[in-house]
């Protein structure tokens, strides 16, 4: 569990975007109802994996802090049209052994059907679960959010743990269609990159259960 100011000190200590920028982004969610708010201190609400999702999808978007609702309530939007999981399935790419590690690991990579923030869900969700695993076997892969006025692009490069430094790694696309961000939302047009060893931090903070007080 953790609270929005810890998720925020994580972000910008791990991507370097400066503290005053991610409480920005954060605050423009929280006002717009998409970052869990309760209180405060004690009784402060503690981040959901759709928390993190939302401000990782600022980052990915890398615009103006106060168009941060914008960005995320666009994201929702965003379908996916086409990827090209299949060559994984071919033995003549991969050994099964890899390809089974991938299912169990993101099986969300197999799917055709899911939006962006869906797939950032599924890969939080994996960190939460098992984040020094996820970090081992995936922590040298990235995404690449690439966004124009049509389209996102996004590109996974991942590294499994058992591939040799001399293998190339496997690349997957995912092609997202929005056509509404390029003409209303120009700052749409960004090129971010992102390692999956910041979603293993982020599943590191939001796994941590805190301690029983006892009551003397």
């Amino acid at each position: 569990m953790a609270l929005a100011s810890e998720l925020v000190e994580l972000l910008s200590e791990v991507t370097g975007i400066p503290r005053a920028t991610m409480t920005r982004y954060a605050r423009f969610a929280r006002e717009a109802g998409l970052l869990s708010q309760s209180g405060r201190g004690k009784s402060a609400a503690h981040m959901r994996p759709d928390d993190a999702v939302n401000l990782l999808i600022c980052l990915l978007v890398n615009g103006v802090a106060q168009d941060a609702s914008t960005y995320i309530t666009t994201a929702r939007q965003m379908d996916v049209y086409s990827s090209d999981p299949d060559k994984l399935l071919d033995d003549r790419y991969f050994e099964s052994d890899t390809r089974s590690q991938l299912r169990q690991t993101l099986p969300i990579l197999f799917d055709r059907e899911h939006t962006f923030p869906e797939l950032l869900r599924a890969l939080v969700e994996a960190a939460i679960d098992d984040w020094q695993g996820f970090e081992e076997r995936l922590g040298e892969s990235n995404i690449v959010f690439d966004c124009d006025i049509y389209e996102a692009l996004v590109d996974f490069t991942i590294y499994p743990d058992d591939t040799l430094v001399s293998d190339p790694p496997i690349s997957i696309t995912f092609s997202y269609n929005h056509p509404l961000i390029g003409r209303r939302y120009p700052g749409f047009q960004r090129t971010t990159q992102l390692r999956f060893s910041v979603i293993a931090r982020i599943g590191q903070l939001m796994a941590h259960k805190p301690k029983e007080s006892s009551n003397a």
